[in-house]
């Protein structure tokens, strides 16, 4: 089975997002049986020669089949995606690039009929095939997903509107309607009506459509540790990996750390495993080292009831930011 990623080089001088893709790759070499592919579009940002590149030096080393490719709709993309909206949403412009890329897929993959698609902050923990892909949508109906089979953003359940695209099953005839739809959107101006980038029009343009596959494809480490966990998918906080990172008060780990028991356990579980697939002897104590201090700077009751009350009143009172 095939697996694409898709990514330009504004990541290529970025060191968390280097190595998290190198213990993806070698994860995935590792413990898949997955013919690797991945979209690239070299802009030049950190070298003039592809073959000096870091990260097109890494596609190599892992035999990735690289497509050499760029997406086509520049112009509209940029037409919506104005300086003003972007410093609005706080994305930089270089990363709409790796963001967009994914809608190239179905113009590259023209033999078969599903691809797997993964971001390159996963770490691929058990072989994959077509037929482990199985659709909880329908208890009548137990089949590969015929759009887009995918997992939940963020809550470990079924019951989810809004899925999250790190990972996803694609039927590639269906995707190029997703695609042709896209275009239309962009072509006339439309924002994503929920989330700002590629995400926020994914579930917009198959919020009737999408599959949902068993979590175990998408697992996120504040869900705990999982050992049934096929790809884990290092979600909202991203592994640190350079010595000395000073932790500090992230809302949204307190929030997880508040609503998941096991969520403290999982993040080290899978931070310890992304710094083993690294391949640097030094990453797993950096890696741990930092997050410990990240960990001991959390309020686990800051999203409580009585937490949120108090914070509420001393707003209105004037009390507190």
């Amino acid at each position: 089975m095939k697996c694409y990623f898709a990514l330009s080089d504004d990541v290529a001088d970025n060191d968390a997002y280097y190595w998290m893709f190198v213990a993806t790759l070698n994860s995935a070499r590792k413990n898949t049986s997955l013919d690797l592919h991945c979209l690239y579009d070299f802009r030049k940002k950190t070298v003039e020669n592809i073959e000096d590149d870091r990260i097109y030096k890494l596609l190599k080393e892992y035999s990735v089949t690289v497509h050499l490719t760029t997406i086509d709709f520049e112009e509209d993309l940029l037409s919506v995606y104005t300086d003003n909206y972007l410093q609005q949403i706080n994305v930089t412009k270089s990363s709409l690039y790796s963001r967009f890329l994914r809608f190239m897929i179905a113009d590259i993959e023209t033999e078969d009929e599903y691809i797997l698609y993964a971001d390159t902050d996963v770490l691929f923990l058990k072989d994959i095939h077509l037929d482990d892909f199985v659709s909880l949508t329908s208890k009548e109906n137990k089949s590969v997903p015929k759009t887009i089979g995918v997992c939940s953003e963020e809550s470990n359940n079924y019951e989810y509107m809004n899925f999250n695209a790190g990972i996803m099953l694609i039927n590639t005839s269906y995707y190029k309607q997703v695609k042709k739809t896209f275009l239309d959107w962009i072509s006339h101006g439309r924002k994503a009506r929920g989330e700002c980038c590629d995400q926020g029009y994914l579930n917009e343009i198959c919020e009737r459509d999408f599959e949902r596959v068993s979590n175990v494809f998408n697992w996120k480490p504040y869900w705990g540790v999982n050992s049934d966990a096929a790809i884990v998918h290092l979600h909202g906080v991203k592994p640190t990996v350079k010595e000395g990172q000073e932790g500090e008060f992230i809302p949204f780990v307190s929030k997880y750390m508040f609503d998941n028991p096991g969520a403290k356990d999982g993040w080290f579980h899978y931070f310890d495993l992304f710094a083993t697939y690294t391949g640097n002897s030094k990453m797993n104590t950096i890696v741990l080292n930092n997050l410990t201090v990240t960990m001991n700077a959390q309020d686990p009751d800051y999203f409580s009831f009585k937490r949120r009350v108090f914070r509420k009143l001393g707003k209105i009172l004037g009390i507190r930011k």
